[in-house]
């Protein structure tokens, strides 16, 4: 046969250009409109986290929810578990929401790390440096408090 279907691969042609770059400032577009509207989510990791104390766990989530808040925006705390010294309020944000875990020293709380969306037992331990223990008993009591989702069945 023809030597050319040894090296045959997919080639541009000048003519392909201009469909290629549309679909490049199409990406581009998507990109920076997921950006606008994730970045308008509260989350912070612990070492850029503004911290917030109160006297309880829901006063420093209502600090964290209204810091930047755009004006109009309803925001507001789902609920708390409370696990010994560490405590986790779930919130909406507009049309999202998330969750904020919240640590008692010296008769004070604070914040010490939230992320958007559904909470996951792991984070406390990875992201929020729980201890361990600690970090069990929050994810139990956040799970008895019937936050969790329905288990997943077979059709």
């Amino acid at each position: 046969g023809d030597h050319r279907d040894l090296h045959s691969f997919p080639t541009r042609r000048s003519s392909d250009l201009p469909y290629s770059w549309g679909w490049l400032l199409f990406g581009i577009g998507c990109a920076l409109v997921i950006n606008f509207f994730v970045g308008a989510m509260p989350s912070a990791a612990q070492d850029e986290m503004t911290v917030f104390t109160g006297r309880s766990p829901e006063a420093v989530v209502e600090q964290f929810l209204n810091e930047d808040k755009p004006e109009g925006l309803e925001v507001g705390i789902v609920r708390t578990s409370q696990a010994g010294d560490y405590a986790i309020s779930t919130y909406y944000y507009g049309e999202g929401g998330g969750f904020v875990v919240v640590q008692r020293t010296d008769r004070q709380w604070q914040n010490i790390c939230a992320d958007g969306g559904a909470p996951d037992g792991a984070y406390f331990v990875n992201i929020c440096k729980v201890p361990l223990e600690d970090a069990q008993a929050l994810w139990d009591k956040y799970l008895a408090d019937g936050e969790n989702l329905t288990p997943p069945t077979r059709e």
